[in-house]
């Protein structure tokens, strides 16, 4: 090894850091592949309200609100579904993700998982 690499310098080999750019590659990715449609529905509905039909909820006494116009499907589970469901898989799936990616992570939580069972 040179000397003046920066590996050398920090005392770790050059995989530890590839490594860890695999890691943060696969939890961008994971992140951008759960939040983006919600965020897509969001500015859609947003669209949708404020440009045009901007006077979707003058009528406040009604609890009938279709934000995506005449489709029952969409006014009912699009918005939960990207807005919250998947929103939370991606709060699962990255411990997921780290558990199979760093050896730490998977010690730790063995660690702890034995305590609790003991």
């Amino acid at each position: 090894k040179k000397s003046g690499d920066l590996s050398y310098k920090l005392g770790c080999s050059a995989t530890r850091p590839r490594e860890a750019a695999k890691t943060v590659i696969l939890v961008t990715l994971t992140y951008i592949l759960f939040n983006v449609p919600g965020m897509l529905v969001a500015m859609g509905l947003a669209l949708n309200i404020l440009v045009l039909n901007p006077g979707m909820f003058r009528d406040v006494t009604s609890l009938q609100v279709e934000y995506f116009g005449n489709h029952p499907l969409a006014n009912q589970y699009l918005l939960p579904v990207t807005g919250c469901v998947c929103v939370c898989l991606n709060s699962t799936v990255n411990p997921v993700v780290y558990f199979f990616r760093i050896r730490s992570f998977r010690r730790y939580m063995e660690k702890r998982l034995r305590k609790i069972w003991d």
